[in-house]
């Protein structure tokens, strides 16, 4: 990275004559912290990226990409944790919990952006292997940065060819904040499931059900169980009459979730379009 500067004695107009050719000076400045290439992380187990390390830049910035052998784990998820502790005593003073899910072999590998503000002078990163018998494989990198973040994020770059073990991908495409779509026909009384990206900020929930003569259903799940205790628990729900439509503003955790849609009905299919919008990044 280079850095223009422009002489002070400089008239007013050279200067803006000289940052309208060149740019202004740049400000961002990021240093990296530690980082690991296909680290391995037996079932059940956990393992230490970042021990403890002072920094002195307001923002943090982590990278994550994780995967299972094919067709491999009940449980396909990391839990990653990033504490701050008090550089003088020791003390954990502030923690972020983020859950990500592992790619369906190497080929589908899943690619995670973690930021936000720092909360302390020293921060660490552990990492948590949430299936009990499959290994995950992780590459990350962490870096502290003079970027300025107001509030954590994160965020799934996007859907692979095939989904986690256990699990479908919906359309979408989340860094174009289109986070999840569906518009499959359901028969009576029957559903359909996707595992939505990662997207730990404000999204709208729109579920348009004007095509149909018939209810939808549509819940989210904790698909590792991380948030709630206890994997696929559902934390919401929302019904839409036949003929309707809804939008919801929700914000969603800082794991992965499962959405269900189901029809309600016990005669007759029903074809509505449920989508999933981001509000931020």
């Amino acid at each position: 990275m280079s850095i223009t500067d422009y002489p002070d004695w400089q008239t007013p107009q050279a200067h803006a004559t000289a940052i309208s050719i060149t740019g202004a000076p740049l400000l961002r400045l990021t240093n990296n912290l530690g980082s690991g290439a296909a680290v391995t992380i037996a079932g059940g187990a956990s393992s230490t990226f970042l021990a403890a390390t002072a920094i002195n830049q307001p923002g943090y910035e982590l990278t994550i990409e994780a995967y299972m052998p094919a067709s491999s784990g009940t449980l396909p998820f990391l839990h990653v944790q990033i504490i701050w502790e008090d550089t003088a005593t020791g003390i954990k003073i502030a923690k972020r919990d983020v859950v990500v899910a592992c790619g369906n072999a190497v080929a589908n590998v899943l690619t995670y952006y973690i930021r936000g503000p720092m909360h302390g002078g020293k921060m660490m990163i552990t990492c948590a292997n949430l299936d009990p018998a499959v290994t995950a494989t992780i590459t990350w990198s962490a870096n502290a940065t003079s970027h300025v973040y107001e509030e954590d994020n994160a965020i799934q770059y996007g859907y692979t060819g095939t989904a986690p073990n256990g699990f479908a991908w919906p359309a979408g495409v989340p860094t174009a904040n289109l986070i999840a779509y569906e518009s499959a026909s359901i028969a009576a009384s029957g559903s359909v499931s996707f595992l939505c990206a990662l997207y730990a900020a404000d999204i709208i929930l729109n579920i348009d059900n004007l095509p149909s003569t018939l209810p939808v259903q549509v819940q989210l799940f904790d698909s590792p169980g991380y948030i709630t205790g206890t994997a696929g628990s559902p934390f919401f729900g929302a019904s839409v009459a036949a003929g309707a439509s809804q939008s919801i503003p929700l914000t969603f955790p800082y794991s992965p979730i499962t959405v269900k849609v189901a029809n309600l009905s016990t005669a007759g299919a029903i074809t509505p379009i449920v989508s999933i919008v981001g509000q931020q990044h």
